[in-house]
């Protein structure tokens, strides 16, 4: 059933407890990433961004176009122009991106809580969208570069 949020369909809470990673969020997660990595030098282009992280021109266009309405990025226009964060990337979460693309997570009251009567699936969703808030694109940048670290055995 397709509607106006930006996914295109409506998800029920359930949905959202065990949430899919769509590949917008996870393009959107990409290309913040990668200017979260660059924080403080000059403006990324769009085509940088695409061809590092191997993300479709046209759709990355449209993902950045939503997270700059989010306030998660910023554009300059021109030669020398591309994106760059808006805020620091200690200050922009996984969750800021995740609302960015694909609209409030929320959702409405579990059907499954609903019909019986259990409120463990909201627990479970409040527990979820709090894990997102608290994971910063300073975190990812930091676990991004430990794990590329290749191991210095020299003596």
């Amino acid at each position: 059933m397709r509607d106006s949020s930006p996914g295109g369909y409506r998800r029920n809470s359930f949905e959202l407890i065990f949430m899919k990673i769509t590949a917008r969020t996870e393009y959107a997660t990409l290309a913040v990433l990668e200017l979260a990595l660059r924080e403080g030098a000059s403006h990324v282009q769009t085509k940088e961004i695409a061809e590092k992280q191997g993300i479709p021109l046209k759709f990355l266009e449209q993902i950045l176009s939503q997270l700059r309405t989010a306030g998660v990025v910023k554009s300059v226009r021109g030669a020398s122009g591309g994106y760059s964060l808006a805020r620091a990337a200690s200050a922009i979460s996984l969750k800021d991106v995740v609302v960015a693309v694909e609209g409030d997570l929320r959702g409405t009251e579990s059907i499954i809580g609903v019909r019986t009567g259990l409120t463990v699936w909201q627990e479970l969703q409040d527990e979820f969208l709090s894990r997102l808030a608290s994971i910063s694109f300073r975190d990812l940048v930091d676990r991004k570069l430990k794990e590329s670290r290749i191991p210095n055995f020299q003596i």
